[in-house]
């Protein structure tokens, strides 16, 4: 890109120093950045005058420079290259004229890493029978970014489940026929977590009433003795008993 033109003020100074600029490194900066820089000339000392500085045409928008200082800035909003060029004119008699071109290099923000949390799969749904184990992996479909994981289980979780914290691994041995949600958490070391939940139908399954022994008895012949037989159901809610005698009574 082509530079800015300096007009030059009057002085009755004549500078018997030759103007030259400084030359300035090309620079590089990103998106959202500030470019600023300092142009200068090599023998300010001699040149006894003071300096007028401007950009030359065609310099990116946005671009300026002070016209007594020489002080360059930029913002610029588009990735890509160009040249700059800055023009300095004295203001002595001699009305020097110099200038220095650089180029800029505009590149876009460097990506910034952004931690994933991981990800559960969700499990298949389950159907058991009371009493019987249910045994599940709670896998993950994508384990994040940060390390290791740690499983856990949702406060409201059936009484009996237990999770493996390091494999989520889940097991439990239901006991009451129903329809049950099993939340499981996972937690990584950056505090991002995923949850999911385990849906396990457990079917109800009829247990045999337990009779408690009758300890032995003995009586003399002729002799009436009344015995009360007990009984449970291990079902939940229970069934209603039913007692009868099986067999016959020995006769000695």
């Amino acid at each position: 890109m082509a530079g800015v033109l300096i007009r030059s003020g009057s002085s009755p100074y004549t500078s018997k120093a030759v103007l030259r600029l400084e030359p300035v490194a090309a620079k590089a900066l990103e998106i959202g950045g500030e470019l600023r820089l300092q142009v200068r000339p090599t023998e300010p000392e001699n040149l006894g005058g003071k300096l007028d500085y401007s950009l030359g045409p065609g310099a990116p928008a946005g671009t300026s420079i002070d016209s007594q200082t020489g002080s360059f800035s930029w913002k610029p909003s588009v990735p890509g290259s160009c040249d700059i060029t800055v023009f300095a004119v004295s203001r002595a008699g001699d009305a020097q004229r110099s200038e220095t071109t650089f180029s800029v290099q505009v590149k876009n923000p460097a990506p910034v890493a952004v931690d994933r949390p991981p990800v559960l799969m969700t499990p298949d749904r389950q159907e058991v029978n009371e009493g019987v184990r249910v045994a599940v992996s709670v896998l993950v479909k994508d384990s994040g970014s940060s390390g290791r994981l740690i499983y856990s289980l949702r406060p409201d979780h059936p009484d009996g489940v237990v999770i493996d914290p390091a494999t989520g691994s889940l097991a439990w041995t239901p006991k009451k026929a129903g329809s049950y949600r099993i939340g499981v958490v996972v937690i990584d070391a950056k505090n991002l977590r995923d949850a999911t939940t385990l849906d396990v139908e457990v079917k109800h399954v009829c247990q045999p009433p337990v009779l408690e022994p009758l300890a032995p008895q003995e009586m003399a012949s002729g002799e009436v003795k009344t015995l009360a037989a007990s009984a449970s159901d291990p079902d939940t809610p229970a069934d209603r008993l039913h007692f009868s005698l099986v067999g016959r009574a020995l006769v000695d």
